[in-house]
């Protein structure tokens, strides 16, 4: 039995133990988290085979390594075979491998990634990553507004509710603040009603952890986005030296299971051998230079190159594809409540010249 057999395996059987009873209803903020870590799981793999294909990056197999650990580190510790998916350590030498060991942890630091998943939360976000989850109904964790409207109230309740380093550290961040009177200082928090994590926001001002943030501005306006969600710009009072921003909602643009897109590359030789990326088309003036920044759009691909994926919201995608040593990107534009159909992506007529 292959490692790919045996990990399906241990899904299948130890999601059957959770898929009883499913809440359609709404969404809690626990089952958020867990299809957020899960999404960052994704994000992870992707952006390991991203460096290791040269993509959409400049191929770099120590970047690939490391990301390849951040996914592997997320995994439970009694994951099967885990330490055979490291498999990109093939063919470099021992400083190569402990560099790409150090960038992991810094990597998992910066983006807090967090603790692994253990082997019950794997389970649940298995089960969850299928259901047709409706983040419209997240039931969302916010501070009281009677709380929230006093600097020291807001960052006592989060250090009330399980959130005390978080607190020290946004406490800390208003008081440096405030020393260099650096005005207006802002505070609140950021919801994202979709898997992404707010540390893939493109914003004017830095978030932390979970979403929540102190910081200061200069301009009159602070701005949130991604791609499929709306965007989000927030009016700032230049004379208010020190205000509360009520909770900033990312709403996700109109997602349908009617919504998606579906292909076939050949040849294709499987996942050891290429490599097939979708993400939402930017506009030309939106740079991001950070690849953690970009989301990519999970899709599955069958081992006869068949590509599918459905949940797109209407707009811009693009489908880069790079095998047999030949890349290409795809261009096309979901519409709402159809299932795009691309014309059969063929590189036997490159290959054979």
């Amino acid at each position: 039995m292959t490692v790919v057999q045996t990990v399906r395996r241990y899904l299948w059987v130890t999601a059957l133990l959770l898929s009883v009873v499913t809440v359609a209803y709404s969404m809690t903020s626990e089952e958020a988290r867990l299809l957020r870590k899960d999404y960052q799981l994704y994000q992870a793999w992707s952006l390991s085979r991203n460096y290791f294909f040269g993509t959409t990056l400049p191929r770099d197999r120590i970047k690939a390594l490391a990301w390849q650990t951040v996914y592997v580190d997320l995994l439970p510790a009694a994951y099967p075979k885990k330490d055979q998916l490291l498999s990109y350590r093939e063919g470099l030498n021992n400083n190569q491998i402990q560099q790409a060991k150090e960038m992991a942890k810094s990597l998992i630091s910066r983006y807090n990634l967090g603790l692994p998943f253990n082997e019950m939360e794997l389970s649940e976000a298995y089960v969850l990553r299928d259901e047709n989850n409706n983040w419209n109904n997240l039931q969302l964790d916010v501070v009281p507004e009677a709380a929230a409207t006093n600097f020291k109230h807001w960052i006592q309740w989060l250090a009330n509710h399980d959130k005390r380093s978080l607190a020290i550290e946004l406490d800390n961040r208003g008081y440096a603040l405030l020393t260099k009177k650096q005005f207006p200082i802002i505070y609140g928090q950021i919801i994202i009603k979709g898997p992404e994590s707010p540390e893939m926001l493109n914003s004017n001002i830095d978030l932390s952890n979970e979403g929540y943030f102190v910081a200061h501005t200069n301009q009159s306006q602070l701005f949130f986005n991604m791609p499929g969600y709306k965007p989000v710009t927030v009016a700032i009072n230049q004379s208010q030296q020190v205000q509360y921003i009520s909770p900033v909602i990312l709403e996700p643009l109109s997602h349908s299971k009617r919504t998606g897109v579906v292909g076939r590359v050949l040849p294709w030789s499987g996942f050891d051998h290429g490599n097939i990326i979708l993400r939402a088309e930017l506009p030309k003036k939106q740079v991001i230079n950070d690849p953690w920044m970009q989301p990519v759009v999970p899709i599955t691909v069958t081992n006869n190159g068949e590509v599918y994926t459905t949940g797109l919201a209407p707009g811009p995608y693009q489908l880069i594809i790079n095998t047999a040593g030949l890349s290409t990107v795809i261009r096309f534009s979901a519409k709402e409540g159809e299932i795009r159909g691309l014309s059969l992506i063929d590189f036997r007529k490159k290959i054979a010249r």
